[in-house]
């Protein structure tokens, strides 16, 4: 079994291609919401996650435009 952090980095790069793959914007802001998710339990644990919240914000910005 890989631990927490390993798995949670993860599925924030998978979340971040799969976003980059989303044919709807919708479906783009799905992802991004995980990734926050998945962010937010990284920083609760301690670690830095691979994106960061400003990135984050910026990519779901562009989404709603």
């Amino acid at each position: 079994m890989e631990p927490d952090a390993l798995f949670f980095k993860r599925r924030i790069a998978e979340e971040m291609a799969a976003a980059e793959r989303a044919v709807t914007e919708a479906a783009r802001l799905r992802r991004y919401q995980l990734i926050e998710a998945y962010s937010a339990h990284l920083e609760k644990r301690g670690e830095r996650p691979p994106v960061s919240t400003d990135q984050l914000s910026r990519l779901r910005s562009e989404c709603t435009k």
